[in-house]
């Protein structure tokens, strides 16, 4: 699957970026030049695809418990 980082400049000149493709904090790392030449985060909202790393990590975890 290929990375997509797409950028929305709203009416208000707010920004909006989505990054897809990657799978937990490595959209923060993919975005960092970008939030450094725009300005200050306001918000950071964390899809699924944020968290599903770790949860696969824990299930790992928990399943190497259990044996």
């Amino acid at each position: 699957m290929s990375v997509d980082i797409k950028v929305v400049v709203e009416k208000s000149g707010e920004l909006n970026m989505e990054v897809r493709g990657v799978k937990g904090g490595q959209c923060i790392h993919l975005t960092e030049f970008l939030e450094r030449e725009l300005g200050e985060v306001m918000e950071r909202q964390k899809t699924c695809s944020y968290y599903s790393k770790a949860i696969n990590v824990l299930r790992n975890l928990h399943h190497n418990i259990d044996l």
